[in-house]
């Protein structure tokens, strides 16, 4: 209840702003909410484009503006989610729109609407990985997410480029015990192994991915090919390593303060937080973009505890040398 007044206090106060500009969409909040909820999906990217119009035209309420589509977005089931995400969302010149509409996919695949990975969805999806051409972290995030969406929807478009994440591919080949030429049997017990836990448990998307991934793995495997990315659409590792890595390495070969990165080295050398046993697949499972490159060695002198407690008892049986000559030289006298 507290959100839904927070909200319409957000939305009346954004219909403040746009002022006399504003068109009659703004007229009332609360009424633009439920018109929405009870439109037909025709009148629904109406508002959304009517939406964007608005954004254009008032640059200043763009944020305001795009923090109502995705209140409008909210309430939508999962049915209608897909059909905006087809007609609307993944043709967004917003990246961030753009990943919404793939999530909204991802949550209709595993909800079991057969729309969602219908032909014309994939071949959106593939065309988008295709046209990847900038670098970074946020690149490889939006990747990673339509290779994954389409390697749930059964592409083997979207498994090549999967397979190309080598970091998350060494983690669970070595957690699930496969390797490239496993027998399509071993591959089939990991795919109904997930299918389970997502069936048994709340809907886990990595797990619903994995089952997925397995069951194209098995197939390659009984075509006698090896589990290796056969001509990717792109590679996910050179997606990152394109400006991440080498800005890092940059920073720290150009700072000159000796105190941070000993910090550094001493927060690297702590052990690793507990992962409880339910939650250590999807850790597994997140790609490794949070690794920053290894920098240079810093080389820090610090005494062992052996060579300090030598040096102490040496210095202790000085004391006691010094003391007995003393004692000597005063009985002498």
């Amino acid at each position: 209840m507290k959100n839904s007044v927070r909200i319409l206090f957000l939305l009346v106060l954004m219909a403040a702003q746009l002022g006399g500009q504003a068109s009659s969409i703004f007229d009332d909040p609360a009424v633009l909410i439920d018109s929405f909820r009870n439109s037909v999906i025709d009148e629904k990217i109406e508002v959304l484009n009517n939406l964007d119009a608005e954004a254009s035209s008032h640059d200043s309420n763009a944020p305001a503006l795009e923090y109502l589509q995705y209140v409008l977005l909210a309430k939508e089931s999962p049915q209608s989610r897909v059909q905006i995400a087809q007609r609307y969302l993944l043709e967004h010149e917003d990246p961030n729109l753009q990943g919404t509409g793939v999530d909204f996919l991802i949550d209709g695949v595993m909800s079991g609407i057969p729309a969602a990975s219908s032909e014309s969805n994939q071949r959106t999806l593939t065309n988008m990985l295709r046209e990847t051409s900038d670098t970074g972290v946020e690149s490889y995030r939006y990747a990673d997410k339509q290779a994954r969406a389409l390697v749930m929807m059964g592409s083997n478009v979207g498994f090549d480029v999967s397979l190309t994440n080598s970091k998350t591919i060494k983690n669970y080949s070595r957690k699930d015990g496969w390797v490239v030429d496993s027998p399509p049997e071993k591959l089939q017990e990991l795919s109904l192994k997930y299918q389970e836990k997502f069936d048994q448990s709340q809907p886990n998307e990595w797990d619903f991915f994995w089952s997925k991934f397995y069951q194209l793995a098995e197939a390659r495997r009984e075509q006698g090919q090896l589990l290796t990315a056969n001509d990717p659409l792109i590679d996910l590792e050179s997606i990152l390593d394109g400006t991440f890595e080498t800005k890092l390495v940059a920073q720290i070969q150009t700072t000159n303060e000796t105190k941070t990165l000993r910090e550094s080295a001493a927060v690297k050398a702590q052990p690793e937080p507990a992962v409880k046993k339910g939650d250590q697949e999807s850790v597994l499972a997140e790609p490794m973009i949070k690794e920053t490159a290894k920098a240079a060695p810093v080389e820090i002198v610090e005494e062992t505890p052996e060579e300090s407690t030598n040096w102490l008892l040496w210095l202790i049986g000085a004391l006691v040398v010094l003391g007995g000559l003393g004692l000597v030289v005063r009985r002498k006298n």
